[in-house]
């Protein structure tokens, strides 16, 4: 009878939710390679504690990324391992953070469910054992509404103040929390509207203040850096506009995001106008519609962006099947129950094995760099178009690749004093006019990396008339 009642709905759910967890951990240390941004927020970090926000002293590579995420992670920055644990920690901790604002909303069980959805998301099981930001802006958006929730039950200014705060320093760890913040305002002009009061307006005021407090950093860092409190934030939009995968993989990615969480979602928001929290179900579903016409409207649509609105979506999607299973007739709704619980534990299952099977991205590139660290000394100039692995692991100056010009590329190495070339195949359009060119009597390979069945992903070349002269 013992083991019979372990078997319990609560106890099912926080099982799977600790098993996914648990074996998050258990990949982390497998991971061989870094991505991309990876390095860049790893490099970030750095150059905190070498007291500059950037790449490389003197300038400002990658400097307009909000910079509450790398400053969080510079203790470990010298470990990408730590740095993945730490992330991981947040991921538990953001879990932990939508239980108790489902809960706070929507009732207990409600949140066990939105706590499951959440820690169960393909897309957060996988992008929660990188260097990347989703953990930290999930938490800190938690901590934003759970304040707001506190401050619509005790009306203390502190709290509301508290609101503005989270959600500021939220925008600054990630730009999407703008649509949470014109969220925000949508519900502050709904509630002056309603109440008709000249009182109803100053909750607006304290949380603005709040807002401001926690972006106040950003933007001196963004004066700084650029001489324009807000340059930050267009910089970013330029690089991250342009188009990115449409079609087909765009609407598989957006499926595979919501799954049974979208589908809940729907009776969710319905129930929610039965709850006493019916005014903060009013900014829910606020943040639910800005952020999908965000979304839709944005030319770069990736997945991974919806996650920013993840403790939302979970929360109304664990009211939905808290419902479903609560209002239907028993037979139904224990059905809908264990349903939920299965495509909840294949999901998981999923983003595990994605994890798994990520374990060597960018490797060769990774392993290619710290041999480029040997080769060369501090202050050297090396030619890669991988500029965030030169500059966080090989520590050296990286002079881009751009375009096929042998010519050029010679007369440019010249004039930097560039010894050698790292070429990254997977981050090259044409990668066999530049190994052609790199393949001619100018060069010579010092070695090569193999990743994902191609024997040279990756080959460092030195320029054997450099090395003549030198």
């Amino acid at each position: 009878m013992q083991f019979k009642a372990f078997f319990t709905l609560e106890n099912t759910i926080l099982a799977i939710i600790l098993v996914s967890t648990a074996a998050k951990f258990a990949l982390i240390p497998m991971n061989q390679g870094m991505w991309w941004d990876e390095a860049v927020y790893l490099g970030l970090g750095r150059g905190v504690m070498g007291g500059h926000y950037s790449m490389w002293p003197g300038t400002t590579i990658e400097s307009f990324r909000p910079p509450l995420f790398p400053l969080l992670i510079s203790p470990v920055h010298f470990s990408p391992l730590l740095a993945r644990l730490m992330v991981a920690s947040m991921s538990m901790l953001s879990v932990i953070l939508i239980y108790m604002l489902s809960r706070s909303v929507f009732g207990r069980q409600a949140a066990l469910w939105a706590a499951l959805m959440a820690s169960v998301n393909y897309y957060f099981v996988f992008f929660s054992t990188k260097v990347l930001t989703e953990p930290l802006v999930i938490a800190m958006i938690s901590l934003s509404l759970l304040s707001f929730v506190k401050w619509k039950r005790g009306r203390k200014p502190v709290h509301i103040f508290l609101s503005g705060l989270f959600i500021g320093l939220s925008f600054s760890v990630r730009y999407l929390t703008a649509m949470v913040i014109i969220s925000f305002m949508l519900f502050f002009a709904y509630h002056a509207i309603k109440e008709r009061k000249l009182s109803a307006v100053w909750p607006f005021f304290v949380f603005t203040a709040g807002c401001v407090a926690g972006t106040l950093p950003w933007l001196i860092l963004n004066t700084a850096n650029y001489g324009s409190p807000l340059q930050g934030l267009f910089v970013n939009f330029g690089v991250y506009a342009g188009s990115g995968p449409s079609g087909i993989p765009i609407i598989g990615g957006f499926l595979l995001f919501f799954g049974a969480m979208g589908l809940a979602m729907i009776p969710g928001i319905c129930s929610s106008w039965d709850t006493k929290s019916r005014s903060m179900a009013v900014l829910m579903l606020l943040t639910v519609m800005v952020s999908l016409v965000f979304y839709f409207a944005f030319p770069r649509q990736e997945p991974r962006y919806l996650l920013t609105y993840l403790p939302v979506f979970s929360a109304f999607g664990g009211l939905g099947v808290h419902s479903l299973v609560r209002r239907l007739p028993k037979g139904a709704g224990e059905t809908i129950a264990v349903l939920v619980i299965v495509v909840s534990a294949l999901s998981a299952a999923s983003g595990l094995m994605s994890v798994s099977a990520d374990t060597v991205s960018a490797s060769a590139l990774v392993s290619a760099c710290y041999e480029i660290r040997n080769l060369t000394a501090p202050g050297d100039v090396v030619v890669s178009d991988s500029y965030p692995y030169i500059y966080y692991i090989s520590e050296r100056k990286p002079l881009q690749l751009y375009g096929n010009d042998r010519e050029g590329l010679l007369s440019s190495m010249q004039e930097n004093g560039a010894r050698y070339v790292l070429f990254y195949v997977f981050e090259n359009p044409e990668p066999e006019l530049y190994r052609e060119m790199l393949g001619g009597p100018d060069f010579r390979k010092i070695s090569s990396y193999s990743q994902w069945g191609d024997p040279e992903a990756a080959v460092i070349y030195e320029h054997v008339t450099q090395r003549t002269s030198l």
